[in-house]
């Protein structure tokens, strides 16, 4: 039963992501609710009682309960931050955040014990013990190396600290502290003709966090495989800035209630948390094979203005190099680009459908922006056209492509007379895919 579900919900997944859940800046996301017995659409998180020790939803305005023992999930997995650090905690938790810091801790028993100052977008700044750190990600790597990560993280014991480079390379040691931009680690690699009888000395190495990818910390994830007892029973919350947070109903360290609920994404519940990083984790990221993500494959020919020059635009991100967001989401596929962009790509396999959710860049929503028209065009031949306004939500744009040899992205800025003007309005090509 609980792999049919899986399956359900890793199929529901990429078909809402399609779906015009178009939502006002002000309303929460909506999302397809299971339970053992079946499923609900159009469902939105409503808020967690602590004194009930109950969680609650609504569904056309009214709000109802659940029983924890039939729920099993509701809404899509949070993504992974590309631009922003994300902290691993022990127990599996990942908030996203700016730059760590460190200080010592106030606990009146451990007044020289070490903690990690974390800003977060949510609930602010917040302290962890460094003893409940895992490691941490940093900004700019790869979503699925992301998640490689954190597998690695949950399966590995780790003698020493580890360093990893955005080259690869590993430097095992001692993580000393956060120094602004920098990480100070302490590690006897360094050292040179040092006879084989005696350990080399400890040399202190200072590293830009720009050039880093993971910090890995000595021990392993404290997250267990076996079924939790009830009095130990927890849920995992998804939020939209990419934080996956591991939240018992007796938890005390830190205030759910000052979490937005329009911040919400994802709730799942304890029989189905067990299997959190087996399942739900990577369902997000699996691929579907015979479905092609475009911003996977790189572009034969790139125009911006109608010159051969390399252009504003960007795969998995805008052209700014903030995180695709749309309709209070974060979308894992697509591509950013700033109006007067045109990508061609030279089309191989057997396609018959190409699909796209066009929209404004959220950045540009509160501008005075124009119009920006959209057009797809297939072995030269436009096949789809759209003008996008401030107040236009993602509709699916749906194109055949079978037998074709080349598709055209194209976005041009207008005036209210329909010419083209310069500017820099940016648009979002979310899930940007080729199917058979």
């Amino acid at each position: 039963m609980g792999k049919v579900f899986y399956f359900i919900f890793c199929s529901w997944f990429f078909v809402s992501s399609w779906s015009l859940f178009s939502l006002a800046q002000d309303e929460r996301p909506a999302g397809t609710f299971f339970t053992s017995e079946g499923m609900v659409f159009d469902v939105t998180f409503d808020r967690w009682d602590p004194q009930s020790d109950q969680m609650f939803f609504k569904q056309q305005g009214n709000s109802f309960q659940i029983e924890f023992s039939s729920f099993l999930c509701w809404g899509a997995p949070a993504e992974f931050s590309l631009t922003d650090f994300t902290l691993v905690l022990t127990d599996g938790s990942a908030w996203a955040g700016e730059a760590p810091k460190m200080k010592n801790g106030q606990d009146s028993k451990a007044q020289d014990s070490e903690v990690i100052e974390w800003e977060t977008i949510n609930l602010g700044a917040l302290d962890f013990p460094l003893d409940d750190a895992a490691g941490i990600l940093f900004p700019g790597v790869p979503t699925g190396t992301q998640e490689r990560f954190l597998t690695e993280l949950r399966e590995a014991h780790f003698e020493e600290d580890v360093l990893i480079f955005k080259t690869g390379e590993r430097i095992f040691g001692e993580f000393l502290t956060f120094e602004e931009n920098t990480v100070t680690f302490q590690t006897r690699e360094l050292a040179s003709g040092v006879s084989e009888e005696l350990l080399p000395e400890l040399r202190q190495m200072h590293v830009a966090m720009d050039q880093l990818a993971a910090l890995f910390f000595s021990g392993t994830l404290h997250l267990k495989s076996k079924p939790a007892p009830a009095a130990q029973k927890f849920f995992w919350f998804g939020l939209a800035d990419g934080s996956l947070i591991r939240f018992q109903t007796n938890e005390n360290r830190f205030n759910f209630q000052e979490i937005p609920p329009d911040q919400i994404v994802y709730v799942e519940s304890p029989q189905k948390s067990q299997k959190f990083f087996n399942e739900s984790l990577t369902s997000a990221a699996e691929k579907i094979e015979e479905r092609c993500w475009l911003d996977e494959l790189k572009p034969a020919e790139a125009k911006t203005r109608g010159r051969e020059i390399w252009p504003s635009w960007k795969a998995g991100a805008e052209p700014d190099g903030k995180r695709l967001h749309s309709s209070g989401k974060i979308w894992r596929h697509g591509l950013g680009m700033t109006a007067g962009t045109s990508l061609k790509w030279n089309l191989e396999g057997d396609f018959r459908h190409f699909g796209v959710l066009p929209v404004l860049a959220d950045s540009d929503r509160a501008l005075a922006v124009p119009r920006v028209r959209c057009r797809i065009l297939v072995d030269g031949k436009t096949a789809a056209e759209q003008i996008l306004e401030p107040d236009s939500g993602p509709e699916l744009v749906l194109v055949k492509v079978e037998n074709a040899k080349e598709l055209v992205l194209e976005t041009t800025n207008l005036s209210e007379t329909g010419k083209p003007v310069p500017g820099g309005a940016a648009v979002n090509w979310l899930n940007v895919f080729l199917s058979p």
